[in-house]
């Protein structure tokens, strides 16, 4: 395990060395799809070839960390981009709520994970009232581990491709549009707190 991480950490620093120039070049949207698109591929090779073969569970975790790191070229970018737009449009700032949202896969995993993870130990035989605990089932767990994120992935992927609609071009002139109007009311705010007070004003 340590092996695979150092493995798997080393592909992760050359693919943000290559996959981020990549990423930006071929856009937040398209991107997005492809790297979960590959990690879905790459979990149900996994899931079908991995058990009691470490090194394709090496290769494949080292080969997706490098793919991965082509979406972290933009980060947050794409849960922003919306809330951008409509601070640009309506006046309404709700990029603040955007950023909680970026949070929200986490904590659905997180809730899920409490009902399903029993159900799990259920199917692949997990007994924990001897030591160690036993697996009576440990191919079916390493399966089910790959295979149940799949859907999840696939939904997030039909959700990019239908849901969102701005082009990066667009993303970053609300940015800089939005950007510039809150320099120039910072501005008007330093120039009204700066002037001096009316003549006629209680202690002028």
């Amino acid at each position: 395990q340590s092996i695979g991480i150092t493995i798997t950490t080393a592909a992760g620093l050359f693919g943000a060395f290559v996959m981020q120039p990549l990423g930006r070049r071929i856009g937040m949207k398209r991107t997005s799809i492809a790297v979960s698109g590959f990690l879905c591929i790459t979990a149900v090779i996994n899931a079908i070839f991995a058990y009691q073969r470490v090194y394709v569970y090496v290769a494949i975790n080292a080969l997706s960390s490098i793919v991965m790191m082509a979406s972290t070229s933009f980060g947050f970018n794409m849960y922003l981009n919306p809330a951008e737009e409509q601070l640009y449009k309506t006046g309404k700032d709700i990029r603040v709520a955007a950023m909680t949202l970026a949070m929200l896969p986490m904590s659905i995993g997180m809730l899920l994970a409490t009902p399903i993870t029993p159900i799990i130990y259920r199917f692949i035989g997990f007994d924990q009232s001897v030591y160690p605990p036993v697996v009576a089932n440990p191919e079916l767990m390493v399966r089910l581990m790959f295979l149940i994120p799949v859907p999840t992935t696939l939904i997030s992927i039909l959700i990019t491709l239908f849901a969102y609609r701005i082009k990066d071009s667009e993303a970053q002139f609300y940015m800089a549009e939005n950007q510039k109007r809150l320099m120039e009311q910072m501005m008007k705010a330093a120039q009204a707190n700066a002037a001096p007070p009316p003549e006629n004003a209680p202690g002028a």
